[in-house]
């Protein structure tokens, strides 16, 4: 590649490399929201409108990929399609709330998005599939009062659609569940369909597979359940299928499908029964195009499985066949637990194995899978996460850590002072904490792009710190908006409860840092001696306050009696420890808590904005505002910030965001006014304005969404609904427009990054869309200051530019060392996404 040739000079080519090392994504917390594959340990879930890939034999970064955003609404349901050969294409369809059906295949850790069925105008409810040795795929999808059927045929990763069927009910219900079943006969197969409901029945079609063949409702059961129908799922018994249902009766239910000839059903109808029967239907499978019956089946009930006492969302049979032939049924339910029940010898179905969690701040499991291997079980919880369990012994399951992230909006995130740690907040009501962890090989490598004036950084090692979800240091009330770090292991969060919380590490966590990321990180941090930190923290029964807890405290004492206190109070006490290792699902919700030291009072509204200074320990907060007198900043001054706050007046709407700049000299504000200003301190320490960009007929005509400061705090840029991209610079008194670049969409988040040098072209500009892309931009200088596009870092297909909720809520760099080679940078998004991507360059020298 070379440029044109203008002169007889050189110039800098730069290779810019990107990729991504963390992914953090939340698992929908509703039923049919994650699968497995069957060739391997790895987990597809839906977060938001993207499939996740994670993979359960992982024991850092889990989370392997992200797809593609095909759905423009969340994703309701996903499933795998069922194949009789386990060397066939694992293929997975998922249905969302825009009336969307999308077929997926996964190679390896990749989920390429393959087909965009649609013909439904409502939210999908349920999904399933069937892929036939001979390329012949159906897929079925439901809503309310609606089942679809597409006849495809496939060959090596195209889809052609041969023919749709639609089949509508005459009563209005929702169709909760659905699942498909293959029938051998001897001229050809047919299969069984069956639908779980909100009228407590199942509705069972049935078809034969062939393109011009049409599918029917042979049968309905009435009062199936005693409440609606949450899951179905067939043993893929090609002769006699046994289907298990379960639902919000808290029972799980076997129906057993008996395949009968002519012969047999004679002679069945003439014999004098003996034995205690059970009510039998009988279900025909019918040729339209010959008008005959081509098979017949007597479904009966099998067992009655009951041992739940809440709502069993998920039930999933077990990939391998036990030493009897039969396969064993695992269960999910809202009770907190995961049962796997097993046929015994004497033809009884028990329950002989029980997994779940004991604790608070769980509200049970909404869907359960078993992995490829058969000896790991995954199940998906309302909190995000995901929790597996790994066979160890014939009767011995441990819990292992397998990650997730936020399930709600991603509203802001903040690394640390010293880079060791990163700190997220989310609408789900929780501030999570990240951290690298161990060496790990990255499968895939760095991704290439051309482009102008970028330094020359050293190439980055193929082995990199992984990260992990350590902690979960507030889990609130409230749904929590923004966060800022100061020195010492220090955070200060804000919510819509209008108040600012402050937080200091514990002991335990910072000794769980040191033996997770190393010695260097107390030091790098800045903390105070781990003697003087308290030991962890709880929060007490109806309260909203972490305090801080001494070691041992919690623990049941010797002169305790067995009925003094109540088993589920003991469950619910924090008990903090120290991690040498990635903390499980249970570990994070209650054991990882930080301490709150301060609660600083002075907003009316819900809090929006917060900004520390970096070496004073000022605090700055602004909240939602539609006058002046409510847009202006809050001034906290420690120690202690007991002192009233100082007002500092400036914008008449809500001020988005605001940051220091790195010499601690300036301030930034942006808002919803369209204005930015710059604020400088007095000799008392208050803060003034200095400088206001014009509301009207400035350079921006929109609300400007973020802004960022370069190192040099000379410079910054700031970005707005009208897609504007502009970079100022600041000489202490006044702010002078130097580059504008345009885009067509709104840009809603940026942040810089500083590589090696002292020029402008040695910083990296990163912009975040309300699409949710985010793309790299670098600083030509040989032509005057000139923004450029490098790469694309998350990247929208066509047509998605209008997707809701993807919004980029916020990009930070991580502090940079000396001895760092890249930069990494976190980007968070509104749709349950946290990414960190590591940034880095390389040198060449072209005649231009």
């Amino acid at each position: 590649f070379s440029f044109p040739r203008l002169s007889f000079t050189y110039c800098i080519i730069q290779m810019v490399r990107a990729r991504c090392v963390y992914l953090s994504a939340g698992c929908e917390a509703r039923s049919h929201c994650v699968s497995s594959s069957r060739l391997s340990n790895r987990i597809v879930y839906s977060s938001h409108a993207e499939l996740v890939v994670a993979n359960a034999d992982r024991v850092a970064s889990c989370l392997e990929t992200c797809s593609e955003t095909r759905h423009r609404k969340p994703i309701t349901c996903v499933k795998r399609v069922h194949s009789p050969s386990v060397n066939d294409a694992e293929l997975f369809v998922s249905g969302s709330a825009d009336g969307r059906v999308n077929v997926w295949m996964l190679e390896e850790s990749h989920i390429l998005h393959v087909k965009l069925l649609d013909g439904i105008a409502t939210s999908i409810s349920a999904v399933c599939g069937w892929l036939n040795g001979d390329g012949q795929l159906y897929v079925i999808a439901s809503s309310m009062g609606v089942v679809r059927l597409w006849k495809m045929t496939y060959h090596k990763g195209d889809i052609c659609v041969v023919d749709e069927e639609l089949i509508e009910s005459g009563t209005r219900h929702f169709v909760l569940s659905l699942d498909i079943q293959r029938v051998t006969q001897p001229n050809g197969d047919a299969f069984i369909l069956c639908a779980g409901t909100s009228k407590r029945w199942i509705d069972i079609y049935t078809g034969v597979m062939f393109p011009d063949s049409k599918m029917e409702k042979s049968l309905t059961i009435n009062d199936a359940h005693d409440d609606w129908v949450h899951a179905l799922e067939f043993d893929e018994n090609e002769n006699d299928p046994i289907l298990a249902s379960s639902g919000q009766d808290s029972t799980v239910k076997l129906w057993r499908f008996e395949r009968r000839n002519e012969e047999e059903r004679d002679q069945e109808e003439g014999d004098a029964v003996k034995r205690l029967e059970v009510k039998r239907i009988k279900v025909e499978i019918r040729d339209h195009r010959k008008s005959s019956t081509v098979s017949s089946f007597l479904v009966h009930i099998h067992a009655v499985l009951s041992g739940h006492e809440d709502w069993v969302h998920a039930v999933h049979w077990h990939p391998n066949k036990d030493s009897s032939g039969g396969r064993s049924l695992v269960t999910a339910s809202s009770d907190k637990a995961i049962v796997i029940w097993t046929r015994m010898e004497n033809g009884v179905w028990a329950d002989t194995t029980r997994l779940g969690m004991i604790g608070g701040q769980a509200t049970g499991f909404y869907g359960v899978v078993v992995c490829g291997d058969g000896e790991t079980i995954v199940g998906s919880s309302y909190y995000g996460g995901l929790h597996a369990w790994k066979k160890v012994d014939e009767d011995m399951w441990e819990a292992r850590p397998l990650g997730g992230g936020h399930c709600g909006r991603v509203s802001d995130v903040v690394w640390s002072r010293g880079g060791k740690y990163l700190l997220s907040t989310s609408s789900d009501n929780t501030t999570r904490m990240h951290a690298r962890f161990g060496e790990v090989n990255k499968e895939c490598g760095w991704t290439d792009s051309w482009i102008v004036s970028l330094p020359a950084v050293s190439p980055v090692s193929p082995s990199f710190s992984a990260f992990v979800e350590i902690g979960r240091p507030q889990v609130h009330g409230h749904e929590v908006e923004c966060i800022a770090t100061l020195g010492g292991g220090i955070f200060v969060s804000g919510s819509e409860e209008k108040i600012l919380r402050v937080f200091e590490m514990p002991r335990s966590v910072a000794e769980s840092l040191q033996s997770i990321v190393g010695e260097e990180s107390i030091e790098n941090e800045g903390l105070s001696p781990l003697d003087s930190l308290p030991w962890g923290a709880s929060v007490p029964a109806l309260g909203l306050s972490n305090t801080a807890v001494e070691k041992g405290e919690g623990k049941k004492k010797e002169d305790e009696g067995e009925g003094d206190r109540h088993w589920e109070e003991e469950a619910f006490v924090s008990l903090p420890q120290v991690l040498t290792a990635p903390p499980t699902e249970e570990c994070l919700q209650q054991n990882t808590l930080w301490p709150e030291t301060h609660k600083l009072y002075g907003h009316g509204f819900e809090l929006f904005a917060i900004a520390a200074h970096p070496d004073s320990g000022t605090i700055v907060s602004a909240s939602r505002a539609s006058l002046a007198t409510h847009a202006a900043l809050l001034q906290w001054t420690p120690p202690g910030y007991t002192d009233a706050p100082k007002i500092i007046p400036g914008h008449s709407l809500t001020v988005t965001q605001c940051e220091f700049s790195p010499d601690g000299k300036w301030l930034l504000s942006v808002s919803r006014d369209r204005t930015l200003i710059v604020y400088g301190r007095s000799q008392d320490g208050t803060w003034s304005a200095l400088y206001q960009s014009a509301s009207k007929g400035g350079p921006h005509s929109r609300i400007i969404w973020s802004c960022s400061w370069f190192h040099d705090s000379s410079h910054f840029i700031t970005v707005s609904r009208e897609g504007k991209v502009i970079m100022w610079n600041w000489n202490g008194e006044t702010a002078t427009v130097l580059t504008v670049y345009s885009t067509k969409q709104s840009v809603t988040a940026v942040g810089v990054g500083e590589l090696d040098g002292e020029r402008l072209s040695d910083n990296v500009v990163v912009i975040g869309f309300e699409s949710g892309a985010v793309d790299v931009l670098i600083i030509d200088e040989r032509q005057g200051t000139v923004l450029a596009r490098a790469r694309p870092l998350i990247v929208v297909p066509e047509g998605g530019e209008s997707a809701e909720e993807h919004t980029v809520t916020r990009i930070r760099f991580c502090p940079r060392s000396k001895t760092d080679s890249s930069l990494l940078v976190a980007v968070s998004t509104a749709n349950k996404k946290l990414h960190v991507f590591e940034l880095s360059g390389e040198l060449d020298s072209t005649v231009c």
